[in-house]
C-alpha cells in the first residue's frame, strides 16, 4: 500500500485542504479521503506543495498517541511530556518524540519541574521529530520569561517542527544549555522576550552545537534578542532566514581563537520586521573566532563594538565577513584584533572602537567609511579601507 498527500488547491478558512491517495499496488486505487493539514493562520508562510516528512521509527513515541491535541483546542502540555518522559526513559531504540502534524497549544507547565519549563528534557537525550517545520506547530501559552521547551541533556536533536511563542508574546520558544545539540529544519516563531537560545557560561562554553536551515520571525523587545548563541565553541550555522529584529552572537569563542573555531554561519538572509525593537540583524559581540560568510542580504547593526565600555583583555579575536551582501544598512566596526572584509558589498562602514580595531578589507566595495572611535586613545589600523 502506498499512500500520497494531493494538494488540492483549495483553502478554507485557514486550512489548506489535501487528499489522500491510497494504492494497493495492483493498479487499484481507494476513494480518494478528504483530509486537512493544519496551517496556523500566524506568521510564518507555509510554502505550496508541501509535502510531509517520512514517518518516524517504528518505536518513536507518538505526542496524540500520549494525549496531545493536534487540533490545539485543548492542552497539549500532559500528552506531550508524557511522550517527552517515555522516550527518556527507553532502553535502547530511537529514543524519539514524533508530533503528527497539527497545531499543539501548550498551557501548563511540568508540575515537576515548576512554573518556569513547560517541555523541559532533562534526563536522557532524544530526537523530537515534527512532520514538517510549516505544518507542525507548537505554542506556548506560556508569560514572559517562560520556557516553552528546553533541553538540558547533551545529544539532543529537533527537526522539522516550529515552536511559536509569538501568539500570546511569550518567553523563550526553544532553548538549550548542553552540548552536541543539533536543530534541523527549525522554525521559530517568537515573543517579547529572547526567543529561541543555545547558552553556555563564561566558565564553560558548550560545544559542537549547530543549527541548520532555520526559519526565524522574531519580535524581541527592548535589549532581548530574536536568538541568542552565547557562550559556544565550535558553533555551525547554515542557511538562516531571519525576519525580525536581532541574532546575538555573544562572547563565542575563546581569546586566542581564530577563522571560525568560535562560531561559523554560512548563509544568512535578514529582513526587518516591524514587530521587532532592535532590527539590527547578525550581531556578534565580544566574540573570538567568529565567521559570518555567504549572506544574500545581510544586516550587522549597532554596537558592534565587542569591546565597547569594556576592559582590552575581552574584547574579540578574529572576526570574518566572506561574501556578505548589505541591505543598505551601516555596517560598524568596533574592538577586534584580527577583522577581515573579504569579496562583500557594502553599505556605509562605521569604525568606533573603544580601544582598537585592526584588520584587512579585500575584494570589497562599500560606500563611505565614518571613524567615530569611542576614546581619543583608540587605535585603528585597518588595511584596503
Amino acid at each position: 500500500m502506498t499512500v500520497s498527500w494531493v494538494d488540492t488547491g483549495v483553502v478554507s478558512g485557514s486550512v489548506d485542504v489535501y487528499e489522500v491517495d491510497a494504492r494497493n499496488g495492483f493498479g487499484a486505487s481507494a476513494p480518494s479521503l478528504p483530509a486537512d493539514v493544519l496551517v496556523f493562520p500566524g506568521l510564518l508562510p507555509v510554502p505550496p506543495g508541501h509535502s510531509p516528512t517520512p514517518l518516524p521509527p517504528a518505536d518513536a513515541f507518538w505526542v496524540t498517541r500520549s494525549g496531545a491535541d493536534p487540533t490545539g483546542t485543548t492542552d497539549s502540555g500532559p500528552g506531550i511530556r508524557a511522550a517527552l518522559a517515555a522516550a527518556q526513559a527507553q532502553v535502547g531504540g530511537s529514543h524519539t518524540v514524533y508530533f503528527p502534524e497539527g497545531i499543539y497549544l501548550v498551557t501548563s507547565f511540568d508540575p515537576n519541574v515548576g512554573p518556569a519549563f513547560y517541555l523541559p528534557v532533562s534526563v536522557a537525550a532524544i530526537v523530537i521529530q515534527g512532520a514538517g517545520r510549516d505544518i507542525t506547530r507548537v505554542i506556548g501559552n506560556n508569560s514572559l520569561g517562560k520556557h516553552l521547551c528546553q533541553t538540558q541533556v547533551d545529544g539532543c536533536t529537533v527537526n522539522d517542527i516550529t515552536f511559536d511563542t509569538a501568539l500570546f508574546n511569550g518567553g523563550t520558544a526553544l532553548t538549550t544549555n548542553a552540548n552536541n545539540t543539533t536543530w534541523n529544519r527549525v522554525g521559530g516563531c517568537t515573543g517579547a522576550d529572547f526567543g529561541m537560545r543555545m547558552v553556555g557560561v563564561e566558565a564553560a562554553h558548550t560545544t559542537g552545537n549547530a543549527i541548520h536551515d532555520l526559519y526565524l520571525d522574531g519580535g524581541a523587545q527592548l535589549e532581548a534578542a530574536d536568538m541568542d548563541i552565547d557562550y559556544q565553541d565550535g558553533f555551525v550555522g547554515t542557511d538562516w532566514t531571519h525576519v525580525g529584529g536581532r541574532i546575538a552572537l555573544y562572547y563565542c569563542g575563546t581569546p586566542g581563537m581564530t577563522g571560525s573555531q568560535g562560531a561559523l554561519v554560512d548563509g544568512y538572509t535578514y529582513t526587518a520586521s516591524s514587530r521587532a525593537h532592535n532590527q539590527w540583524g547578525l550581531r556578534a559581540t565580544r566574540a573570538n573566532g567568529v565567521t559570518i560568510q555567504n549572506s544574500p542580504v545581510f544586516r550587522s547593526g549597532n554596537e558592534s563594538a565587542f569591546g565597547k565600555n569594556a576592559s582590552p583583555a575581552i574584547v574579540g579575536d578574529s572576526l570574518t565577513w566572506r561574501n556578505c551582501q548589505s541591505d543598505g544598512s551601516d555596517l560598524p566596526l568596533g574592538d577586534n584584533s584580527g577583522i577581515l572584509i573579504d569579496g562583500c558589498t557594502l553599505a556605509t562602514i562605521t569604525v568606533n572602537p573603544f580601544f582598537f580595531c585592526e584588520g584587512t578589507v579585500v575584494d570589497t566595495i562599500h560606500g563611505a567609511v565614518a571613524y567615530k572611535p569611542q576614546s581619543p586613545s583608540a587605535v585603528i589600523a585597518l588595511t584596503g579601507l
